[in-house]
């Protein structure tokens, strides 16, 4: 245990955001993702909700600015507008870490699946919830602070 760093960012998990640098994209998967596609580090989380998974990193992983970009969600094809559940605890969360207007980026479904294959890595989690993926990134520490 490490004081400071949350329990969920384990070792594997904390060198893969760390190695990661400007503008690399990390995706946060549902259970329904089609990881099998993926070419990039996954690491799996098991049974941890996508709020709960999201709160972890962004206490580690600055996200790029301007923010509203920085959080790309996956839409639900039956209802694009449509938050799911699991979403809208993650758009709470990300509110917390980035402020109260923050949003988040919505491009087609397809377009989601293109920058998701693209990623540098991949947080699996086995949310239940569908269209519940989210792919962040990161942006600059600058050295006032680093801290």
């Amino acid at each position: 245990m490490l004081r400071g760093i949350d329990p969920l960012l384990r070792g594997e998990l904390l060198h893969l955001l760390d190695d990661m640098g400007h503008t690399d994209r990390l995706l946060l998967a549902d259970a329904n993702f089609p990881l099998i596609r993926a070419t990039c580090p996954v690491v799996r989380l098991g049974e941890v909700r996508m709020s709960r998974t999201l709160d972890a990193v962004l206490s580690v992983f600055p996200l790029d600015e301007p923010v509203d970009g920085a959080v790309t969600r996956m839409v639900d094809p039956a209802d694009p507008e449509a938050l799911s559940p699991a979403l809208q605890d993650c758009l709470g969360v990300l509110r917390c870490h980035a402020g109260e207007g923050t949003r988040f980026r919505t491009p087609p479904r397809e377009v989601f699946y293109e920058e998701a294959m693209q990623a540098a890595a991949i947080i699996h989690v086995l949310e239940p919830l569908p269209a519940s993926c989210l792919i962040l990134t990161k942006g600059v520490i600058y050295p006032h602070a680093a801290g």
